[in-house]
């Protein structure tokens, strides 16, 4: 295509920008092959930041060494000779090239009146010479830019006061965030051992002995901490007796690490045979199962056998010994027949007949009262030793004790996330970070990023990441970036998408033109993926909706499933699990370096704990009383600081008391009056070194099921506001293009991993959000892009393309960035695109363009604000005093300043004027007119 550009308007330069040289910019005559130089800016696969720049990588810039056209400003060579002709760089490139190899940074530009561009670095890595006559090589990205892709991958510490240049940097602080214990649901399960159990005794001075027994102890899952077994399936003791500790201890099941809540037992497929000597007067009862819960070593039964009864009364009266720490009603649950007579020499030499009765017991669920940390608990069955041999012939039985557990609620550390953005840019070239909707005031302000180190509270460690996969988590809620000349802007997805109108290229493009549909749009469905456990031991935990999730749309000649998938772990059982580890110790873990994101809050003014855990108390030379845990929790984790006081709730060293030293195992405090072994300690705090905390239930209106049940503990909740339905609205304007043809129809719910029923409402919000809800295509709301990409080429000024090209990367009033360029089809309608490449020769001033269709709606308003014509919703510069609109046949054309289309044509029921509908094409008229 012909241009009627003079090359000679044009100015070239090399700018050499190493320290060790002082050559600065010098001005160069045209390069060989410059010719058929474009400068590319596009958009890279998948993304919305157009921050690829680059010299056409198919041709090669040939430098030359001579001397061309006469110029009035001398030039000094390296060698120090001064000529007073233009040269085309050879031997400045040269010269650097020796000193600095590929690390030479030498800039490529050119400049029409007054206007500069910038083309590129040359890839001196890459170059080819013959070291006396000429170098050629291509161009690529700008260093200062091109060091954010080149570096991404590179581990940064954020927590280094060095760059990765070696220069000074003011290193990344943590703050800490008190983390609230998520209440987990814990299963432990037990079953039968596989033994038998027998044992005489005789009541030889008139008291009851009773032998307590339980073989099912064979644990088959671990899930309360801490599950035990035990050795001695049964023991002796007398009605009463001081021996029911050494049971309770010897007959542990569990040794509860934490709060235990919502306890439950169910005892089921529980059968055994007992056998009495055959015609004995068994005048004294028997009881089935005589259930002892027992965590604190201090309650129990005292196996009181009431007197009067017989061997048949009480098992048909199916006796039940009732205790406070267990409810529910268990009556008509066994099952007890007489099964006959029979030789009961087989069980360790006992000889002679007995009478035989089975015992079965299908089910028995019992609901346990609240279990504080550090308490033993165990239950057991009871069969008296009364003036005869008792054998107990067991053959199944199984147990169950679902929990939910609470831990002590700790400070852990972390750093803002856009903090942790900004230093690992700041570390990679030192640009800064634009970053609206992650800095303050932003709707992702709040939010702490944090490693297993940091939950363990380690910050001596180095907090490593790489730029890459920090940037990828911003896709969470459609986010993306783009690097400009001395920053890195990060919007969603519409800021890259501006209504706003950045250039018009009027000229028609040439007959090469062609148009096809976006591929990114061509969508089957959608899938969420965060990284999350699958542990049948903690289940139901509503904040184990940050799983997967897929959604289908009805499109049925596609087959692209666009996945979200995310690196950053928001469950709260993963922040839970390695929280507990934390707190119990610093062992090495998966979780070490991988990412946590919290959504957090203020936390409340005099907020404060009590905890109760299990500490032996010692009294120091110093008078001093200290308190040493067993090391389940940590004290330099609970919020409070040397010179704070505590309060002693209970034992005899209660009070309030300052805290003079805290180590992970050992808090010592002012005055103190005994030592102490193992007692259960309640201790009340405030925090004084947190402000903040997780967000919970904060800020929310509704957290229920979609079937309106309650959730347990819903009030213990985290990252609520980043559920996978709730970060899918962030993408509703990207996938409402994919549902253009299905505005009828739904965005199907196919899979969703756990607690999809979850129903939140927060804020202003009045309609629920339902995790595993189908979405209402019509509900996506209004594109912003249409579903067709066309490819063009066209004539374009070199001023005009410097407007586009800056304007691209030019962040707006409204903290978006860019807009789109107005141009002609072919058939001169009009067309709005988003550049998604644009390719320019400014030798021959044409424009190879790529771009992606603005969204146009059927209806258009039309309204004046501030002396400016808006029409869609875009500013335009129109002159009124002309024909800025034509009407013809019912239909309505608007045109700019210069006589340029700006719409298609709409028919006039299609346009309103300042928000008011028209009944005709002249009354449509008449409100334009009216408008100016």
């Amino acid at each position: 295509m012909s241009n009627p550009l003079n090359n000679n308007e044009l100015t070239f330069f090399l700018q050499f920008n190493n320290e060790e040289v002082d050559f600065g910019e010098i001005q160069i005559t045209e390069v060989v092959k410059f010719d058929g130089a474009t400068y590319t800016v596009e958009q890279e696969s998948e993304r919305y930041g157009r921050d690829v720049e680059f010299l056409n990588d198919n041709i090669d810039l040939f430098f030359y060494k001579g001397f061309y056209d006469t110029t009035a400003n001398p030039l000094m060579l390296p060698n120090g000779t001064i000529v007073y002709n233009l040269t085309q760089g050879f031997e400045h490139i040269m010269s650097i090239r020796d000193l600095k190899g590929f690390e030479s940074d030498v800039v490529f530009g050119v400049r029409k009146n007054g206007l500069e561009f910038v083309f590129s670095n040359l890839d001196i890595m890459n170059s080819v010479t013959d070291h006396y006559s000429y170098i050629s090589c291509k161009g690529v990205q700008l260093t200062e830019k091109s060091q954010i892709k080149r570096r991404n991958e590179v581990t940064v510490d954020v927590f280094s006061d060095e760059n990765l240049d070696g220069d000074y940097i003011e290193p990344l602080e943590t703050f800490g965030i008190l983390q609230k214990a998520k209440p987990t649901t814990q299963i432990s399960e037990w079953t039968f051992s596989g033994e038998y159990w027998s044992e005489t005794g005789i009541n030889s001075v008139g008291n009851v002995y009773l032998y307590g027994l339980n073989p099912i102890r064979s644990v088959i899952k671990h899930g309360v901490e801490n599950t035990l077994s035990h050795f001695n399936g049964g023991i002796s003791f007398i009605s009463g007796g001081n021996n029911l500790n050494e049971l309770i201890y010897n007959k542990g099941y569990v040794a509860s690490a934490y709060d235990l809540s919502n306890n439950k037992l169910t005892l089921s497929n529980i059968s055994f045979s007992i056998f009495i000597n055959e015609g004995s007067n068994y005048n004294d009862g028997w009881s089935l199962p005589n259930q002892e819960i027992s965590f604190d070593g201090r309650k129990y039964l005292d196996g009181t056998i009431p007197s009067g009864s017989t061997l048949s009364d009480s098992i048909l009266n199916k006796r039940w010994r009732n205790a406070n720490t267990y409810t529910g009603t268990v009556y008509d649950t066994y099952n007890v027949s007489f099964i006959g007579t029979e030789n009961i020499s087989r069980f360790n030499g006992y000889s002679g007949n007995a009478d035989r009765y089975l015992v079965t017991i299908p089910e028995i669920i019992l609901d346990v009262d609240d279990i504080g940390a550090n308490h033993r608990g165990c239950f057991y069955f009871t069969v008296p030793k009364y003036n005869n041999t008792n054998i107990i012939d067991w053959i199944s039985g199984d147990i169950k004790m679902s929990s939910t557990s609470t831990a002590i609620d700790t400070v852990m550390q972390g750093c803002r996330y856009i903090d942790v953005i900004k230093q690992n840019v700041k570390s990679i070239n030192g640009f800064d970070v634009y970053a609206p909707r992650l800095d303050a005031g932003g709707e992702h302000y709040n939010q702490i990023y944090t490693v297993g180190n940091l939950i363990k509270g380690r910050n001596d460690v180095p907090l490593y990441v790489k730029l890459k996969e920090l940037l990828e988590t911003t896709k969470e809620v459609n986010l993306d970036y783009q690097v400009l000349d001395n920053s890195v802007f990060i919007g969603h997805f519409e800021d890259f998408y501006p209504n706003k109108e950045i250039g018009v290229l009027p000229t028609l493009p040439d007959e090469s033109g062609v148009s096809y549909f976006n591929d990114i749009f061509g969508l089957l469905g959608l899938e969420v993926d965060y990284p999350y456990e699958t542990d049948s031991d903690e289940s139901n935990t509503i904040d184990q909706v940050h799983t997967r999730a897929q959604f289908m749309y009805p499109n049925k000649l596609v087959d692209t499933i666009k996945a979200i998938s995310l690196k950053q772990i928001r469950s709260y059982s993963t922040i839970e699990k390695v929280r507990k580890e934390a707190i119990k110790d610093t062992t090495t873990t998966d979780e070490d370096y991988k990412p946590f994101l919290i959504d957090f809050v203020a936390l409340a003014p005099s907020a404060n704990n009590t905890i109760k855990p299990a500490l032996t108390h010692n009294i120091n030379s110093d008078g001093n009383l200290q308190m040493l845990n067993d090391f389940s929790f940590s004290w330099s984790v609970l919020g409070f600081n040397v010179g704070d006081n505590i309060e002693i709730l209970n034992t005899s060293n209660i009070g309030v008391r300052e805290v003079l030293e805290i180590t992970d195992g050992i808090i010592t405090v002012s005055g103190g009056v005994e030592g102490l072994n193992n007692t259960i300690t309640e201790i009340k705090y405030y925090y004084s070194n947190v402000n903040y905390t997780n967000r919970t239930d904060e800020g929310f209106t509704l957290i229920k099921n979609s079937d309106g049940t309650e959730l347990a503990d819903s009030t213990k909740l985290s990252n609520l506001r980043y559920t996978i339905a709730r970060i899918m609205k962030d993408w509703y304007s990207f996938l409402a293009t994919a549902g253009k043809f299905w505005k009828d129809k739904k965005l199907k719910n196919t899979e969703f991993i756990n607690n999809g029923a979850l129903s939140t409402m927060y804020g202003t919000e009045t309609t629920p959000t339902i995790e595993d809800a189908d979405v209402n295509i019509i509900d996506l709301g209004t594109p912003i892009l249409s579903e067709n990409v066309y490819e063009l080429t066209l004539v374009a000024s070199y001023d005009l393309m410097i407007g586009i090209y800056n304007a691209l990367k030019t962040i707006n009033d409204d903290d978006t960035i860019g807009g789109f360029i107005r141009t002609f089809r072919s058939d001169g309608k009009v067309l709005k695109l988003y550049v998604n490449k644009a390719e320019y020769n400014p030798s021959t001033e044409t424009l190879n363009l790529t771009g992606e269709e603005k969204h146009e709606s059927d209806e258009i308003n039309v309204y004046k604000d501030n002396d400016v014509i808006y029409i869609d919703n875009v500013a335009y510069e129109i002159n009124t005093a002309l024909n800025w609109f034509e009407v013809s046949n019912d239909y309505i054309i608007f045109y700019d300043d210069k006589n340029r289309r700006i719409t298609n044509e709409y028919h006039y029921t299609k346009v309103t004027v300042s928000g008011i509908d028209s009944n005709s094409a002249i009354e449509l008229s008449q409100k334009l007119i009216n408008l100016i």
